[in-house]
């Protein structure tokens, strides 16, 4: 595990967090990567070449995700309800012409 603590490459010197600031870090900016990070995670969207490097562009990558991920689970619930429907309404039809 020390190895990683002074490797080159980790999101602490990527978004440029250096160990000589480490008590300043700027606690908003810490919690924006990181609920960028989880966001990125949980949505399973990937990391990608292209990430945002400003708070901003972070902040406007988290709603972009969270409404997105939001609006493919609408999608997919309607879809799934169209089939439960038609599936109710296929075995009422076969329950009917039973009964003739």
């Amino acid at each position: 595990m020390p190895e990683m603590e002074q490797a080159a490459s980790n999101w602490l010197t990527h978004y440029d967090f250096s160990e000589d600031d480490g008590d300043n870090l700027e606690v908003l900016s810490t919690y924006t990567v990181s609920l960028y990070w989880s966001v990125m995670t949980f949505t399973t969207i990937g990391y990608g070449d292209i990430v945002p490097y400003t708070a901003t562009e972070r902040v406007f990558g988290i709603i972009s995700m969270l409404l997105g991920a939001l609006v493919f689970g609408y999608i997919i619930g309607a879809v799934g309800n169209v089939v439960q429907q038609r599936g109710a309404k296929e075995n009422e039809f076969f329950a009917s012409m039973q009964n003739l």
